[in-house]
């Protein structure tokens, strides 16, 4: 038994719309699937041991985050992280800090006035044995002029 020929013509019109229809959809989706996607940070991250990748080469995992309020009634925010890579290079442990500030940065409110990033060797899943926890803590301010500076920094954080 052969599968049915379906002849073009004139009255077949409505069969080839269709046809044209399903390759053209069939070519969109694989079009869209093959795409280069570019490179960002993912969304963030909701739970402690989630992994925020950065740049291709950095990755940070999550400890903990949310709002922090002084008690002189200043909001802020707490992002601890830990760096995939040594944090004995202070020049290394920065830019970790810029990358995670550029993420975080256009999903805090306007009510939030400073935020603290603490990049530490301790994990989400804690491990047995001793160990000294070593920490790296970067405050990032919003200043009179409504611009964010970090620490002891003259220009803006970008």
């Amino acid at each position: 038994m052969h599968p049915p020929v379906v002849v073009l013509g004139s009255g077949n019109r409505a069969s080839i719309s269709l046809m044209f229809i399903y390759v053209t959809l069939a070519l969109a989706v694989t079009v869209f699937l093959f795409l280069p996607k570019p490179i960002q940070a993912q969304a963030p991250p909701s739970s402690p041991g989630a992994i925020l990748r950065l740049r291709p080469e950095d990755s940070v995992e999550l400890i903990r985050s949310g709002p922090l309020k002084m008690p002189n009634g200043q909001q802020g925010f707490y992002f601890v992280f830990h760096p995939f890579q040594s944090m004995e290079d202070s020049v290394e442990s920065r830019a970790v800090a810029d990358e995670i500030w550029r993420w975080l940065r256009p999903q805090l409110d306007s009510a939030r006035s400073f935020v603290v990033l603490e990049a530490t060797a301790q994990r989400a899943s804690p491990s047995w044995g001793i160990r000294s926890p070593m920490r790296r803590f970067f405050v990032v301010r919003r200043r009179l002029d409504g611009m964010w500076y970090f620490d002891a920094d003259a220009k803006p954080a970008k």
